[in-house]
């Protein structure tokens, strides 16, 4: 068995003034995981597509500046995971353009 896991998690000022909050796409205290608040309203993003090497996701491009990664071969279970932390640019959907945005990608492949 095999699991894929993606996940982008950008902390943004928007360019036109609305307020985002600190973390809008995890956006696990209401909604779902896809959810993006903006102006305090949450907003579900639909299924986006991941670059494979994580430089983007959806409307966004990322550039990594640092990364935490392991490696785990355990005999039935095996782990990649990255996450790379760094900056955000592109437009949330809405569209809302970024001013700038930090944050992290993330990348875990688990087999077992």
């Amino acid at each position: 068995m095999t699991h894929r896991g993606r996940f982008g998690a950008p902390r943004p000022p928007a360019l036109d003034g609305l307020a985002l909050p600190p973390a809008p796409m995890p956006g696990r205290e209401r909604g779902s995981e896809r959810t993006v608040w903006i102006d305090g309203e949450p907003g579900e993003v639909g299924p986006v597509r991941f670059a494979p090497d994580l430089s983007a996701v959806g409307g966004l491009r990322f550039a990594a500046e640092a990364q935490r990664s392991r490696r785990e071969n355990l005999g039935l279970v095996r782990s990649r995971y990255r996450q790379p932390f760094g900056t955000f640019s592109g437009t949330l959907p809405g569209p809302v353009a970024l001013a700038e945005g930090y944050g992290v990608m993330e990348a875990h492949d688990v087999w077992w």
